[in-house]
């Protein structure tokens, strides 16, 4: 005989099918840090000015041969700068990247803007940080996936470097902020997408993330540096485990 199975163990059956099907199965650092800045909205695809994701098989083709496949970003500077600064060695004189700017601009098509763009990411090369991190042992341009709380967080990370106190996530920003509201605004957004990145390369990698910094780059100033670590840098890992977690329930 046939089995038949009641109406009502139906539609437990299809209300756990569709609850399955709204589960996000991956997740980018930044469209967690999106999501808390629109609360209620779905995640987008690309985010703030520094993460468009690209796809990982057009990031692995060969550098030298594909420059406008280098950088990431929503605006056409933004693009440049992080991919001067994904092309550079750390270790360079800032003063001599001007034929990596050259190329990054023409990529992008804003051969005018060589100026803006030079200074930029000048300005990210002498932050103290990224100065750090170039003695040290460092990945530039890090793609990390690894399971959290049963969704699997990817992203890029612009820059990984091993300190005497652990792991470092550096994110380079390039926002054009006006006032100290909108700084600390953009401040508390991105502390969830490195704290998302964070969490993903010590699933990846079995080793602890000793603190964030965001690289804010400034046209012809020091570049800002802000630090996340310690109990913030917890707080802000509790929050993303916490949304991940909310969006398989």
């Amino acid at each position: 005989a046939l089995a038949t199975t009641s109406f009502a163990d139906w539609r437990i059956d299809r209300e756990t099918s569709l609850a399955d099907a709204r589960k996000w199965l991956t997740v980018s650092g930044s469209a967690i840090a999106q999501m808390a800045a629109d609360e209620g909205a779905d995640p987008p695809s690309d985010l703030d000015d520094s993460d468009a994701k690209e796809n990982p098989s057009d990031r692995d083709r060969d550098d030298q041969q594909a420059p406008w496949r280098k950088g990431r970003g929503g605006t056409q500077i933004g693009k440049a700068v992080h991919g001067v600064l994904q092309t550079v060695d750390l270790t360079v004189d800032p003063d001599s990247i001007d034929s990596v700017v050259r190329t990054q601009a023409e990529a992008e098509g804003i051969p005018q803007a060589r100026s803006t763009i030079r200074a930029l990411a000048q300005s990210a090369l002498e932050a103290s940080t990224v100065r750090a991190a170039a003695t040290a042992e460092h990945w530039k341009e890090l793609f990390v996936a690894a399971p959290v709380e049963g969704t699997v967080v990817e992203g890029y990370i612009d820059l990984l470097y091993r300190s005497p106190e652990g792991l470092v996530v550096v994110d380079y920003k390039t926002d054009d902020i006006h006032d100290d509201d909108a700084r600390e605004a953009k401040i508390d957004r991105y502390r969830l997408q490195v704290a998302a990145y964070s969490l993903a390369v010590e699933q990846a990698v079995g080793e602890k993330v000793s603190r964030c910094v965001l690289v804010f780059a400034r046209d012809g100033q020091t570049a800002e540096e802000v630090t996340i670590a310690d109990d913030d840098l917890a707080s802000a890992q509790q929050e993303v485990r916490r949304r991940l977690a909310d969006s398989a329930a």
